[in-house]
């Protein structure tokens, strides 16, 4: 993605040393490899300053531990933003380091605050980093032993799904950020991860995982023809990719019978 612009990309190694007289001026690298510099970025990531709360009652654990608007464990303390360790919906803790986090956050805590109905915050983690002229994204809490589907890839930019227990757990992209914000309520809700292919897209991704497969069809597509719509299986045994066009054709055919005949009724009356 980065080879049209100039400067080396290397991947796959760490930094063991960073020294210099007055500033830094070396840098080596984990496989012996120096290089000269004269600047250097670091991200580290951070942890959440609580030290200042021990022995004050409040339940702290990567935060302070909230309910999911905001409530800490001792009466009339509330906590937002990154030191905040809210409950989701779906029962584990999320702590969240971002700054479009804490607009979700306020619109479930003030009101409850207030005394006033409030909406649980659904927190689905985001950030994004520009490399150049694309931009990457990532939404949810993608995890390396997710099954990933790369749905998108043209050598530049692409969409990968992160798919855990068979429901959608991230999404990552380059240089598609209205298709990455589209899977946000998705995420949020837990929702299968079937809805969000295309009959075919499944066959650029590898083959079947016995998971996937659902064992009570074995002549359709299910996520064409199936009557069971929510079901969190990906495909129906035997499938063929020749099915799964038969099955697109005869469900466009239908779709194109009724319409015309919606079509004539309306012209009829």
């Amino acid at each position: 993605m980065l080879q049209p612009w100039p400067g080396p990309v290397r991947c796959g190694v760490g930094v063991s040393d960073v020294s210099g007289a007055d500033r830094v001026e070396k840098v080596v690298l984990g496989d012996g490899t120096e290089l000269d510099v004269d600047l250097v970025v670091v991200g580290i990531g951070s942890r959440p300053a609580t030290g200042w709360l021990e022995g004050s009652g409040i339940e702290v654990d990567n935060g302070v531990v909230c309910d999911t608007h905001g409530r800490a464990s001792a009466p009339h303390v509330w906590a937002i933003g990154d030191v905040a360790s809210w409950r989701h919906t779906l029962g584990h803790q999320v702590r969240v380091e971002h700054w479009s986090n804490v607009a979700d956050q306020a619109r479930a805590l003030v009101p409850a605050m207030l005394g006033q109905d409030a909406p649980e915050s659904v927190t689905v983690p985001y950030f994004w980093s520009d490399q150049y002229d694309v931009k990457i994204q990532c939404l949810g809490e993608p995890e390396a032993t997710d099954i990933v589907h790369v749905v998108e890839d043209d050598g530049r930019k692409f969409l990968a799904f992160y798919k855990r227990d068979g429901v959608v757990a991230g999404v990552v992209g380059g240089g598609m950020p209205g298709k990455v914000m589209k899977v946000r309520s998705k995420i949020a809700a837990g929702a299968p991860i079937v809805g969000l292919f295309g009959p075919t897209e499944w066959w650029r991704n590898g083959s079947p995982r016995a998971e996937d497969v659902c064992v009570e069809r074995t002549d359709i597509d299910c996520r064409v023809d199936c009557h069971r719509r929510t079901c969190s299986k990906w495909i129906c045994m035997d499938i063929t990719p020749e099915t799964v066009f038969e099955a697109v054709r005869a469900r466009l055919a239908r779709e194109t019978a009724a319409n015309s005949r919606a079509a004539t009724s309306k012209i009829l009356r």
